[in-house]
């Protein structure tokens, strides 16, 4: 029995004359509305937006970071005064 080529069936045939094409020209418009320069304006105002939110993220990691520290601190001091300060 031999093999139907895939491009010689209906769906192969659909695939190729209608779907592929549609793909390649959707893939095409992308391609497009990526360089126009509204959508470098928009991914420039994308990029600044989670910059400042990385930044504010950050500033609230180190706060707590440093509250850690303060409170591991207060625990040592705790654990020493129970001790009779040994």
């Amino acid at each position: 029995m031999s093999e139907v080529p895939f491009y010689s069936t209906g769906y192969g045939r659909r695939f190729f004359e209608s779907q592929l094409p549609d793909l390649c020209a959707s893939l095409e418009r992308i391609a497009n509305a990526l360089e126009r320069p509204v959508a470098q304006e928009f991914l420039a105002e994308q990029v600044e937006r989670l910059t400042k939110e990385n930044t504010a993220i950050k500033s609230k990691i180190d706060q707590t970071v440093q509250l850690c520290d303060q409170t591991i601190e207060l625990v040592d001091r705790l654990i020493k005064a129970a001790k009779g300060g040994r």
